[in-house]
């Protein structure tokens, strides 16, 4: 396999997959891509079979990963054939690609894996062009004239990998860049490829303002959980509140119908007794008599006493319809239902696997709610989810 990385001095990054697989089948379609690091956004791509033609493919998201096939269905084998999988991706935004320091020396640092396979490999290659670093001359540069450009490594790096360094021309015809070259025969199933450099931040001029910006999107986001918890601890104390008050107003309706079932009881507990001590005068002597007429009688009246779920109860205690959106939304999450991310300062859930049994409508009629792909949670559902909730229990209480 290998891997392209060309990365821009304000730390976005064009990255090229060339996965090679070997078929002994007939039918082969794709594979799964995960663990990109950052948010991909996919450019055409395309596998070239084993007759040398080129096949686009589909990309789409299947739940915490990429399903990576073949266009309209179609398979190959056997034989091999090269997935070529490119996407661009914002590496400092993904903090793969960031700022730090060495004594009174600013650097930038590229902190960056590529993906983990579950199979094992024949070898990896990754290949990282720094767009922003120029190398001065064309050809072999050697460890001698990357270091003469600033660069550092960690030792793991030098001990795992071989390493190449080369100046190269950008298609654009500029000056030459540096291009790094990390090999490894034999990689393990799930073997990491991790690289960790370093760069005088001088080459990524960019990179200073971008971080001031995320510092203060991260505090705004910092900010605004904070109002969430709180809003969230406070619904969580009225909902516990109301429990008390329910459990003290059930504690004294229990007390008079305990009594009244005792004394029920020991009115019959007498009734009992005095038939058995007036037994022995009753003369069982005919076999034509008519037994007893039984009539039932109920103090119950439909309608008075409503069967609620806790969706509902808690609707009628007060409970926000809010911070109930929330509770089905997290109800959903630990049930694998939804995929929840943030993106930027937006939160994003999509919809995951099939939707919820029959004995859960409210977070069905969520899940439902909810887009297939991925967004925002719609503005109007919280709304409806009210108007569900309200029109069910005027239906029960009456």
């Amino acid at each position: 396999m290998e891997v392209e990385v060309h990365l821009q001095g304000n730390g976005k990054a064009h990255v090229t997959y060339r996965v090679h697989w070997s078929n002994t089948g007939t039918d082969m379609h794709g594979f799964y891509l995960q663990g990109t690091a950052g948010k991909p956004s996919f450019k055409p791509s395309v596998a070239v079979l084993p007759s040398g033609r080129k096949v686009p493919l589909k990309i789409k998201r299947a739940g915490n990963k990429w399903d990576v096939i073949l266009a309209k269905g179609r398979g190959w084998g056997p034989g091999e054939a090269t997935y070529v999988v490119q996407y661009e991706t914002d590496l400092f935004a993904a903090k793969r690609v960031d700022l730090t320091t060495k004594g009174s020396e600013s650097l930038m640092v590229f902190n960056w894996a590529a993906v983990q396979w579950d199979e094992p490999l024949e070898h990896e290659t990754v290949t990282v062009r720094f767009d922003s670093v120029p190398a001065g001359v064309l050809g072999d540069l050697g460890l001698d004239g990357a270091t003469a450009l600033g660069l550092r490594t960690e030792s793991f790096v030098n001990k795992q990998y071989l390493l190449t360094y080369t100046g190269v021309a950008p298609k654009d015809g500029a000056s030459p860049v540096l291009e790094m070259r990390a090999h490894q025969d034999k990689v393990a199933t799930k073997g990491k490829h991790r690289l960790q450099l370093y760069f005088p931040v001088r080459y990524f001029p960019a990179l200073k303002p971008r971080l001031k910006i995320r510092a203060e999107n991260d505090a705004n986001k910092a900010a605004a959980k904070a109002v969430a918890d709180r809003a969230y601890a406070a619904a969580e104390a009225k909902r516990r509140a109301a429990e008390r008050r329910f459990a003290v107003v059930l504690s004294f309706l229990a007390v008079p119908l305990v009594g009244l079932f005792l004394l029920a009881m020991l009115r019959k507990h007498k009734g009992l007794a005095r038939a058995y001590a007036t037994a022995p005068n009753v003369l069982w002597d005919r076999d034509d008599w008519d037994p007893p007429r039984i009539r039932v009688s109920t103090f119950r009246v439909e309608g008075k006493v409503a069967e609620l779920s806790e969706i509902e109860a808690l609707v009628l205690l007060g409970l926000p319809f809010s911070v109930l959106l929330a509770m089905l939304l997290d109800k959903l999450v630990a049930a694998g239902r939804i995929r929840r991310s943030t993106e930027g300062d937006r939160l994003e859930v999509a919809r995951v696997g099939d939707v919820p049994a029959d004995d859960e409508p409210y977070t069905a009629f969520v899940w439902k709610g909810l887009a297939e792909e991925g967004g925002p949670v719609p503005p109007g559902l919280v709304q409806a989810l009210g108007e569900l909730v309200v029109g069910t229990l005027q239906r029960k209480a009456w």
